[in-house]
């Protein structure tokens, strides 16, 4: 699988909730866009956080040296 950036996933994300688009209706369509909304922040968050990521895993793997 192609790696795709944080900010691509981010920008897909809030495309999909901008557009309003609709795979579910009623509540189920609801609980769908909230479970986006979810991924958009969490993926913020790793955004935000990428360097301490790329830190720990650095630290990780020169430990298991």
């Amino acid at each position: 699988m192609q790696k795709v950036s944080i900010a691509s996933q981010i920008a897909a994300v809030d495309q999909f909730l901008q557009r309003n688009c609709t795979i579910y209706t009623g509540a189920k369509g609801d609980l769908h866009r909230e479970h986006m909304r979810a991924a958009a922040q969490t993926l913020r968050w790793i955004q935000q956080n990428e360097a301490a990521f790329r830190e720990f895993s650095a630290s990780r793997k020169a430990g298991a040296r």
